[in-house]
């Protein structure tokens, strides 16, 4: 029996590495270190933000989490039971209660397919009865905001926002646990993102989701996260309360990251300086990952890798110097 309690995703000690094709015939085995040892909680109900730079490995976690990607090691629990172990047909049930919603709205939707198409999909999937499929149809549209005008066009007949809705309606159909944001608002004018995240926290409430919402966009993981995790290069570097992460950011990197974004003050902004560029995953840094570019960097991050720690109640970094 599962306890509502516990966490309703685990992820233990996750790494996920691609190997690169084309350089055997040299004797080289390159491989793209995409995670590396991640380990995270997410509670049920709670919206867990993950941000950094692209290629950190936010997408990469998702997809793991969700088995849309099989990762090289470590463990994902969802509901207290190891999925990573399970095969194509004994996850099959389970993924009708974990659900992503990506970043390109139109890339996502079938274009050959009408929207009354695409909604009756998951239903017939999971079998559901013909009768019942129209009264759900017309129930998530109603929830997304659009209306039975809509169920006979093409997604190239609507716009950005409008194939969004219908993307969060396609996710919600099979009434999932867990919804898994790859950037849902980054495709979106500003006016349309506003609506869209209102919408989803809307959502949360009334179906009792739980996101994992992946964002550059600070702004948004600060008013809809109750947690935000930073990655750097495949690792987790902070993890904590939405609100200790932006008033009392410990790591250096959290720090640049927050000090980037641009606010409505007339108080001088201080910008923290990032040396280089971002290391490629073919071969990061030894010791911290962030120490190339780290203002604080001394001989022990070059050659010790620190590990997540709890510094207060809730609130995780890994960094030698906190």
């Amino acid at each position: 029996m599962t306890d509502n309690n516990s966490p309703l995703v685990q992820v233990q000690h996750l790494v996920k590495h691609y190997p690169v094709k084309g350089s055997w015939l040299k004797g080289e085995h390159p491989i793209v270190h995409a995670l590396d040892d991640v380990s995270l909680d997410i509670q049920r109900t709670e919206v867990l933000g993950l941000a950094g730079e692209s290629g950190c490995g936010k997408t990469t976690l998702g997809r793991c989490i969700l088995q849309l990607v099989r990762p090289t090691s470590g463990q994902v629990l969802f509901n207290e039971h190891n999925i990573g172990a399970l095969n194509h047909r004994q996850l099959r049930p389970i993924r009708f209660q974990m659900q992503i919603v990506f970043q390109n709205p139109l890339a996502s939707l079938d274009p050959r397919m009408r929207v009354r198409g695409i909604l009756h999909e998951p239903l017939r999937a999971q079998k559901m009865p013909d009768f019942l499929r129209k009264e759900r149809i017309t129930s998530l549209l109603e929830q997304v905001g659009l209306g039975p005008q809509h169920l006979d066009r093409f997604p190239h007949e609507l716009s950005g926002g409008q194939c969004q809705r219908v993307a969060i309606a396609r996710a919600l159909s099979v009434e999932p646990n867990l919804l898994v944001l790859d950037e849902p608002t980054s495709a979106l004018d500003v006016s349309v993102q506003a609506q869209i995240i209102n919408l989803l926290e809307e959502l949360r409430q009334r179906h009792l989701l739980t996101y994992l919402f992946i964002s550059h966009d600070l702004g948004i993981l600060e008013y809809l996260s109750h947690r935000i995790g930073i990655m750097y290069l495949g690792k987790l570097v902070e993890l904590g309360p939405t609100a200790s992460i932006f008033s009392q950011p410990r790591h250096p990197y959290t720090q640049a990251l927050l000090a980037a974004v641009p606010k409505l003050s007339r108080e001088k902004q201080v910008i923290i300086p990032l040396a280089g560029n971002l290391p490629s995953p073919l071969n990061p840094p030894k010791g911290c990952r962030f120490h190339t570019r780290c203002p604080l960097a001394q001989d022990v991050c070059r050659h010790d890798e620190p590990t997540l720690r709890e510094i207060e109640p809730g609130h995780q970094v890994a960094c030698h110097f906190v």
